[in-house]
Formats: C-alpha cells, sequence, structure tokens
C-alpha cells in the first residue's frame, strides 16, 4: 500500500544523513575548518536541514488538544498566533515589509472576539507567514521550531474542532509536498556543492594535527554521504537515468 507520508524509510535514511552532515557543520571543531572557505560559509545547507526536520516532526505529529473544550482549544491557538504575530511583525520591520507588518497586527482581544470560521483561517495564514521565514525567526527573533510545530498543531486541531476537516487534509498534503521539494533541494546541493567542495579537505597524507583534522571532517561527510546511498541502493527507482547520490569525486575518495 502506498503510503500517505512523504517521510516514507527511504526519506527517513536520508534525513539522518542529512542530520550528520549538519551536526558535523555545527560542531565546534570543524568551525574553523568551515570559516576557511567562503562557499562553506554561505551555504544554505543549514537551513535547509532544519526546514526539513520541522516538516519531518509536523507531517507525523498527531493532533493537539482534541480532548480540550473548543473555547479552551481557541485561546490557546489565539495566545501562540499573538505570539508569532509579535515576531513577525519586528522581522517585517527590519525588512521594511509594510504589507506584512499590516498583515500581522493583530490584538489578542481582537482575534479571540472572531467567529470560530475568521479566526481559524486568521490563523493558518499567521502559521503559513510563520513558516516561511521560519529560519530568520528561529535565528534572530526569539522563535523556536517546537514553537512553530505546536502552533501549527493548535491549528490543525481547531480545524478539525468546528468541522474544517478539508483545511487539515490540505495543510498535510502541503507539508508532504514541502517534504518531497525540499529533500530534492537538498540532494542538488549536496551532488552539485557539497561533495565537490569538501574534496579540499581529503587529506592522503595526515601528518600533521592540522591535516588530521582536515581528514577527519571529510571522513565524516564522506561517511554520511554513504548512509544516503545505502539508502537508494534499496529503493527500488524508475528506470530513467539519476545521478547518483554521492559524486564521483566522493566515490574514488
Amino acid at each position: 500500500m502506498h503510503s500517505p507520508f512523504a517521510m516514507n524509510n527511504s526519506n527517513k535514511n536520508k534525513r539522518n544523513s542529512f542530520l550528520k552532515i549538519r551536526d558535523a557543520f555545527k560542531d565546534a571543531d570543524n568551525a574553523a575548518l568551515i570559516n576557511g572557505v567562503n562557499a562553506l560559509k554561505k551555504a544554505t545547507y543549514l537551513g535547509k536541514v532544519v526546514e526539513l526536520d520541522t516538516l519531518a516532526r509536523r507531517e507525523i505529529e498527531p493532533l493537539v488538544g482534541l480532548a480540550q473544550g473548543k473555547a479552551s482549544l481557541k485561546r490557546a491557538m489565539c495566545e501562540d498566533a499573538l505570539l508569532l504575530a509579535g515576531a513577525l511583525r519586528a522581522l517585517a520591520g527590519d525588512l521594511g515589509d509594510g504589507e506584512l507588518r499590516e498583515q500581522v497586527d493583530v490584538t489578542l482581544s481582537d482575534l479571540a472576539s472572531r467567529r470560530d470560521r475568521d479566526c481559524a483561517d486568521y490563523c493558518e495564514m499567521i502559521a503559513e507567514k510563520a513558516e516561511s521565514q521560519q529560519e530568520k525567526l528561529v535565528a534572530d527573533y526569539g522563535i523556536t521550531a517546537e514553537q512553530l510545530d505546536k502552533f501549527a498543531a493548535l491549528v490543525e486541531a481547531f480545524d478539525a474542532v468546528i468541522g474544517k476537516p478539508k483545511s487539515a487534509i490540505s495543510r498535510r498534503k502541503k507539508i508532504a509536498e514541502a517534504i518531497k521539494v525540499t529533500i530534492k533541494e537538498i540532494d542538488a546541493f549536496l551532488n552539485d556543492t557539497l561533495d565537490e567542495l569538501l574534496m579540499v579537505f581529503r587529506e592522503r597524507l595526515t601528518d600533521t594535527p592540522a591535516k588530521k583534522a582536515r581528514r577527519a571532517f571529510f571522513d565524516i561527510y564522506t561517511e554520511a554521504r554513504r548512509i544516503d546511498d545505502a539508502a537508494a541502493s534499496r529503493t527500488p527507482v524508475a528506470p530513467a537515468p539519476q545521478k547518483a547520490a554521492t559524486s564521483k569525486s566522493l566515490a574514488t575518495a
């Protein structure tokens, strides 16, 4: 039976591979190595992996709050919406985006007093705006990925309570599609950019501490990429020619 979830076993293995590479990039011991290569410093890889990780959690996250009364669920959703709206207004101010600032200009009393469907629609808009600006909100505006996950689940739960199941189904379909797109983007970046950039750390001789550190970083990356390759080899693919998960340069390292 075809799984309705984008995070099937193959993509779960890919995610694990991506997270291992992320951890290597975030390791303080590798900071000097990464900072020495401008193209690596400018890479958007970490942000994309954060995006995928959040989407993967949201896809399998059960509805929350269904045991709550509708009024308390609505209140919780509105309070979280207000928090995100404030962060989005601050971001809009920094970006000079007057339209965004106006869209998220709301008070708790105003939002909570709206009819259920109007309130749900507005909170869905807040969720979409926050998701589109997730990387900036998490990095610079005090919002966590967990807060975004919780709010998305609250909105989905409230939709279900007030009889908007199609909205919840539509959102999950959007999440599944976003996961597929994000994985494709990460794969392309690894294949076309990182696999080639990391070759600068492939030291044949490790006769100095610096060379050992460079080779260790390269080996961690290569091992993570092999997890991805192993997953791909167990997954049937269409006969159309596709680029291998790992570049030829890494394969011969």
